[in-house]
């Protein structure tokens, strides 16, 4: 699966980790699947790491859909969130920082970083290993 997640309820964070090739179908479709589940009402923040990925199949169309679903699911069920992204390389910093401006009106709070422990940090769990 090209996005593995892992719940770590203790710090209510989900890490999504991209892996390999992601499409556009992938990616919008495992956030699907995700915000179906019981486990998304555990955590409050998501680290989004892009270290061992590539995103040269993705359309910037991709995280504005992507965005749209997100803010959708987060205002119906009244949700504050914070999302790090991890986005060391060049496309993939690009595409999040895309996404980021889309998500602006959103009640998901997000911030790219290039090095993870940045990220960790402003997420709060800075001793997470991941």
């Amino acid at each position: 699966m090209p996005i593995e997640v892992k719940i770590f309820k203790e710090d209510q964070l989900l890490l999504s980790s991209f892996v390999q090739e992601v499409t556009n179908y992938e990616m919008i479709s495992s956030y699907e699947k995700l915000m179906k589940t019981n486990e998304f009402f555990t955590v409050n923040k998501e680290l989004v790491d892009m270290r061992d990925c590539s995103l040269a199949d993705i359309s910037k169309e991709a995280f504005l859909s992507l965005s749209s679903l997100v803010e959708s699911y987060l205002n119906e069920k009244y949700l504050d969130f914070k999302t790090a992204i991890v986005a060391p390389e060049d496309l993939s910093y690009g595409l999040s920082k895309l996404y980021e401006s889309y998500s602006e009106h959103s009640p998901e709070t997000i911030m790219v970083f290039r090095e993870a422990k940045d990220a960790l940090e402003w997420l709060g769990v800075p001793e997470l290993k991941i």
